[in-house]
Protein backbone atom coordinates (compact mmCIF):
# COMPACT_ATOMS: atom_id res chain seq x y z
CA UNK A 1 0.00 0.00 0.00
CA UNK A 2 1.06 3.45 -0.82
CA UNK A 3 0.98 5.96 1.94
CA UNK A 4 -0.29 9.41 1.22
CA UNK A 5 1.61 12.08 3.06
CA UNK A 6 -0.43 14.94 4.29
CA UNK A 7 1.05 18.40 4.11
CA UNK A 8 1.60 20.15 7.38
CA UNK A 9 -0.50 23.23 8.13
CA UNK A 10 2.59 25.46 7.71
CA UNK A 11 3.25 24.07 4.22
CA UNK A 12 -0.43 24.60 3.30
CA UNK A 13 -0.18 28.25 4.34
CA UNK A 14 2.99 28.79 2.27
CA UNK A 15 1.39 27.12 -0.76
CA UNK A 16 -1.77 29.19 -0.43
CA UNK A 17 0.27 32.40 -0.05
CA UNK A 18 2.23 31.61 -3.22
CA UNK A 19 -0.99 30.92 -5.12
CA UNK A 20 -2.56 34.16 -3.85
CA UNK A 21 0.54 36.16 -4.84
CA UNK A 22 0.57 34.64 -8.33
CA UNK A 23 -3.14 35.30 -8.70
CA UNK A 24 -2.69 38.92 -7.59
CA UNK A 25 0.11 39.39 -10.14
CA UNK A 26 -2.09 38.00 -12.91
CA UNK A 27 -4.96 40.30 -11.89
CA UNK A 28 -2.64 43.34 -11.89
CA UNK A 29 -1.33 42.40 -15.33
CA UNK A 30 -4.87 41.94 -16.70
CA UNK A 31 -5.96 45.28 -15.25
CA UNK A 32 -3.05 47.11 -16.92
CA UNK A 33 -3.87 45.37 -20.23
CA UNK A 34 -7.52 46.47 -19.89
CA UNK A 35 -6.39 50.08 -19.33
CA UNK A 36 -4.17 49.95 -22.41
CA UNK A 37 -7.01 48.44 -24.44
CA UNK A 38 -9.40 51.18 -23.27
CA UNK A 39 -6.92 53.91 -24.28
CA UNK A 40 -6.40 52.29 -27.67
CA UNK A 41 -10.16 51.92 -28.21
CA UNK A 42 -10.74 55.60 -27.41
CA UNK A 43 -7.94 56.64 -29.80
CA UNK A 44 -9.33 54.43 -32.58
CA UNK A 45 -12.79 55.93 -32.02
CA UNK A 46 -11.34 59.43 -32.45
CA UNK A 47 -9.54 58.37 -35.62
CA UNK A 48 -12.57 56.63 -37.09
CA UNK A 49 -14.87 59.52 -36.19
CA UNK A 50 -12.65 61.97 -38.02
CA UNK A 51 -12.33 64.16 -34.93
CA UNK A 52 -8.55 64.21 -35.05
CA UNK A 53 -7.42 67.40 -36.81
CA UNK A 54 -3.68 68.01 -36.79
CA UNK A 55 -3.86 71.21 -38.85
CA UNK A 56 -6.19 72.89 -36.36
CA UNK A 57 -3.49 72.69 -33.71
CA UNK A 58 -0.55 73.43 -36.03
CA UNK A 59 0.88 76.90 -36.47
CA UNK A 60 1.90 78.31 -39.85
CA UNK A 61 5.53 77.62 -38.97
CA UNK A 62 4.71 73.99 -38.15
CA UNK A 63 3.00 73.49 -41.48
CA UNK A 64 5.81 75.22 -43.39
CA UNK A 65 8.47 73.13 -41.69
CA UNK A 66 6.59 69.82 -41.81
CA UNK A 67 9.20 68.38 -44.17
CA UNK A 68 12.05 70.01 -42.28
CA UNK A 69 11.93 67.96 -39.11
CA UNK A 70 15.18 67.56 -37.18
CA UNK A 71 16.89 70.24 -39.28
CA UNK A 72 18.56 73.14 -37.54
CA UNK A 73 16.59 76.39 -37.76
CA UNK A 74 19.73 78.21 -38.95
CA UNK A 75 19.90 75.98 -42.03
CA UNK A 76 16.18 76.52 -42.72
CA UNK A 77 16.73 80.28 -42.52
CA UNK A 78 19.64 80.11 -44.99
CA UNK A 79 17.53 78.15 -47.47
CA UNK A 80 14.56 80.51 -47.02
CA UNK A 81 16.76 83.59 -47.56
CA UNK A 82 18.63 82.35 -50.62
CA UNK A 83 16.11 80.13 -52.40
CA UNK A 84 12.65 80.51 -50.94
CA UNK A 85 10.31 79.04 -48.39
CA UNK A 86 8.90 76.41 -50.71
CA UNK A 87 12.20 74.54 -51.10
CA UNK A 88 12.23 71.39 -48.98
CA UNK A 89 15.32 70.14 -47.19
CA UNK A 90 16.55 66.66 -46.29
CA UNK A 91 19.71 65.84 -44.40
CA UNK A 92 20.86 62.24 -44.12
CA UNK A 93 23.89 61.22 -42.11
CA UNK A 94 26.29 58.53 -43.22
CA UNK A 95 26.72 55.35 -41.20
CA UNK A 96 30.30 54.66 -42.22
CA UNK A 97 31.87 58.13 -42.07
CA UNK A 98 31.31 61.59 -40.62
CA UNK A 99 29.29 64.07 -42.62
CA UNK A 100 25.87 64.14 -44.22
CA UNK A 101 24.08 64.40 -47.53
CA UNK A 102 22.40 67.80 -47.82
CA UNK A 103 19.47 67.65 -50.26
CA UNK A 104 17.41 70.53 -51.59
CA UNK A 105 14.12 69.57 -53.20
CA UNK A 106 13.18 72.06 -55.89
CA UNK A 107 9.44 72.87 -55.87
CA UNK A 108 7.38 71.57 -58.78
CA UNK A 109 6.75 75.09 -60.13
CA UNK A 110 10.49 75.58 -60.68
CA UNK A 111 11.39 72.06 -61.69
CA UNK A 112 11.94 71.31 -65.36
CA UNK A 113 11.74 67.56 -64.93
CA UNK A 114 9.14 66.01 -67.18
CA UNK A 115 6.48 63.56 -66.11
CA UNK A 116 7.59 59.96 -66.22
CA UNK A 117 5.81 56.62 -66.12
CA UNK A 118 6.35 53.62 -63.90
CA UNK A 119 4.57 50.32 -63.28
CA UNK A 120 2.06 50.19 -60.47
CA UNK A 121 2.64 47.71 -57.65
CA UNK A 122 -0.29 46.02 -55.96
CA UNK A 123 -0.71 45.36 -52.27
CA UNK A 124 0.94 41.98 -52.69
CA UNK A 125 4.11 43.65 -54.02
CA UNK A 126 3.66 42.37 -57.57
CA UNK A 127 3.06 44.58 -60.56
CA UNK A 128 -0.57 45.01 -61.63
CA UNK A 129 -1.22 43.52 -65.07
CA UNK A 130 -3.59 44.80 -67.75
CA UNK A 131 -5.90 42.49 -69.73
CA UNK A 132 -3.25 42.24 -72.45
CA UNK A 133 -0.67 41.02 -69.95
CA UNK A 134 1.36 44.27 -69.81
CA UNK A 135 2.20 46.15 -66.65
CA UNK A 136 -0.29 48.86 -65.73
CA UNK A 137 1.52 52.20 -65.75
CA UNK A 138 1.07 55.45 -63.85
CA UNK A 139 2.47 58.89 -64.56
CA UNK A 140 4.28 60.86 -61.88
CA UNK A 141 6.53 63.87 -61.62
CA UNK A 142 9.78 62.95 -59.89
CA UNK A 143 11.33 65.14 -57.22
CA UNK A 144 14.00 67.50 -58.49
CA UNK A 145 16.66 66.86 -55.85
CA UNK A 146 19.92 68.79 -55.71
CA UNK A 147 22.32 67.09 -53.33
CA UNK A 148 25.76 67.79 -51.92
CA UNK A 149 27.89 65.90 -49.45
CA UNK A 150 29.04 68.08 -46.58
CA UNK A 151 31.40 67.16 -43.78
CA UNK A 152 30.53 67.75 -40.16
CA UNK A 153 33.17 70.46 -39.91
CA UNK A 154 31.62 72.52 -42.70
CA UNK A 155 30.03 75.71 -41.44
CA UNK A 156 26.77 77.35 -42.33
CA UNK A 157 28.73 79.20 -45.00
CA UNK A 158 29.10 75.93 -46.94
CA UNK A 159 25.32 75.48 -46.86
CA UNK A 160 24.82 79.09 -47.99
CA UNK A 161 27.36 78.65 -50.84
CA UNK A 162 25.55 75.56 -52.08
CA UNK A 163 22.16 77.29 -51.94
CA UNK A 164 23.59 80.19 -53.97
CA UNK A 165 24.95 77.73 -56.55
CA UNK A 166 21.54 76.05 -56.87
CA UNK A 167 19.93 79.46 -57.32
CA UNK A 168 22.50 80.41 -59.99
CA UNK A 169 21.93 77.10 -61.76
CA UNK A 170 18.17 77.61 -61.83
CA UNK A 171 18.60 81.16 -63.12
CA UNK A 172 21.01 80.09 -65.88
CA UNK A 173 18.74 77.22 -66.92
CA UNK A 174 15.76 79.51 -67.34
CA UNK A 175 17.90 82.08 -69.18
CA UNK A 176 19.11 79.43 -71.66
CA UNK A 177 15.52 78.40 -72.28
CA UNK A 178 14.61 82.09 -72.70
CA UNK A 179 11.81 81.65 -70.20
CA UNK A 180 11.14 83.95 -67.28
CA UNK A 181 12.15 82.53 -63.93
CA UNK A 182 9.10 82.18 -61.69
CA UNK A 183 9.53 84.42 -58.65
CA UNK A 184 11.15 82.78 -55.66
CA UNK A 185 9.05 82.98 -52.53
CA UNK A 186 11.59 84.79 -50.37
CA UNK A 187 10.55 86.49 -47.13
Amino acid sequence: MTQIKKASPAQKDIQETKEETALEQVLIMLKSQDEKFDKLSKRMGVLEGGKLDFKAEATDTDIKNATRQNIQPEICEIVDETLGEDFDIRMNGFKDRPGFLFELIVPQRLSLLKEQTRPIKGEDGKYIQTAEGNNEMETYKPDDVRAKTLSTIDSYDAVREYCVKVRQNLTMTYEKLKRPLPPLSIK
